[in-house]
This record gives structure tokens, C-alpha cells and sequence, in this order.
């Protein structure tokens, strides 16, 4: 399975740097780069692209403008935004934007390949210090009083003891055991929990969660 990649970045040593990193991964075929949000509009319309590497601080359009008017024209294209900050408030609106995920660019190699395969392939998961990282971000998020994510959902008693794990941060192995299930379960009851929240990966589902948690404590 090939992905057909778009880096958007106005930095050209940037535009380098996540190339060469890429190159480690052979399914990732760069297909095109952007310096501007408005040129990454037209590239898009003008050809088919899998994954979006997207620079959130750009002049002009910014990486959040543009991947809120990417996800209403292709709204199946994945989208991760790119940032030299771990600011929470920039994580949850990448996501509210419809971004699939949040890289930091300083991370560890094998974490950035290992993230971008969990997104691009839905092979995996997400590396555990990726995971972690975002965890404690979006705790952050969660306690501002300008983040609300009010949802009723119709959650089963194992899909809430499910979300109370993914909550915590527990990959899908640390939770079958901690639930005494298959990890193929767990698999299943997220798809599930996706579909019923509305939200399209694990972050989304960990956020819900941590806001569950702290409207439960009356918090």
C-alpha cells in the first residue's frame, strides 16, 4: 500500500528535513510540497493526495484555516498538523479543525514514522511517547474553561470502561489485559465508539474522556 504525501510548509530547511525523514519509509511517496496554504488549496484540487503534513504557523492562510477548508472540500483526506510548539490549545483546535492528528517536529525518527503509519495505514499504534505526550496536552486542554466538549453518548458499560483506559493513556494491548479481553475486542469497541462519538481517532476519544472524567467530578 502506497501514501501519496503533500508536506505543506512555508520553511524551506523544513520542506528538507521531513523529506529526508520519509525517505526511511518507502510507502510514503512525496507527490508534492507547498510553501503557502493557498498553493496547498490548488494542489489539492488538482491532484489526488492520501496524508497532509501540515505546517500550523504560516503566513497568509494559516496550517488551521487551511486544513478546515481542505476537510469541507475532501473530507476522507488525512491531515496531520505540524508544529514546533506543544501548546494545548493549538492541538485541540488542530483536531476541531478536522485534522487527524498533531505531530511536534522535535520528536524522536521512529516515533514521527511510527505516528504517520498509525494515521496513513491504520497499521499499529501510536507510539507510546506520541501517545503520552498528547495525553498530558490535551489534560491541559481539558482544564481551560475555553475548551468544551459537551457530548451525550449511548456508550455501553464495556465501551465506558474502555474510554476510562483510553483516557488514561493505555495502548489497546494494555487495555485487553487490564479488561481480560482480545485486543480485537478492544479494536471493535473503539471503531464502535468512533461512530458514536462522531470522532475519527483515539486522541478525539481520549479528550471525551478526560472531559467525562472531570464532568463526573463535577469539576
Amino acid at each position: 500500500m502506497i501514501c501519496r504525501v503533500l508536506i505543506v510548509d512555508d520553511h524551506l530547511h523544513a520542506l528538507q528535513a521531513i523529506r529526508l525523514l520519509l525517505q526511511d519509509e518507502p510507502r510514503f511517496i512525496i507527490a508534492g510540497s507547498a510553501r503557502s496554504g493557498e498553493e496547498a488549496l490548488q494542489m489539492v484540487t488538482e491532484q489526488s493526495y492520501d496524508l497532509v503534513l501540515m505546517d500550523i504557523q504560516m503566513t497568509g492562510l494559516n496550517g488551521l484555516q487551511t486544513t478546515r477548508l481542505m476537510k469541507r472540500s475532501f473530507p476522507a483526506l488525512k491531515i496531520i498538523v505540524v508544529s514546533v510548539s506543544d501548546d494545548s490549545q493549538d492541538l485541540y483546535a488542530a483536531l476541531q479543525a478536522g485534522a487527524q492528528g498533531y505531530l511536534i517536529k522535535n520528536i524522536e525518527t521512529s516515533s514521527w514514522l511510527g505516528y504517520l503509519r498509525a494515521i496513513a495505514f491504520e497499521e499499529g499504534e501510536i507510539p507510546e511517547d506520541v501517545s503520552r505526550q498528547m495525553l498530558q496536552t490535551f489534560q491541559s486542554a481539558i482544564r481551560s474553561e475555553s475548551v468544551e466538549w459537551e457530548k451525550t453518548l449511548d456508550f455501553t458499560q464495556r465501551e465506558m470502561d474502555i474510554l476510562e483506559e483510553v483516557g488514561r493513556g493505555l495502548t489497546n494491548r494494555d487495555i485487553s489485559t487490564q479488561l481480560f479481553i482480545s485486543e480485537h475486542t478492544v479494536k471493535n469497541h473503539l471503531k464502535s465508539m468512533m461512530q458514536k462519538a462522531n470522532v475519527d481517532n483515539r486522541v478525539k476519544l481520549a479528550a471525551l474522556a478526560l472531559k467525562m472524567t472531570r464532568k463526573s467530578h463535577g469539576n
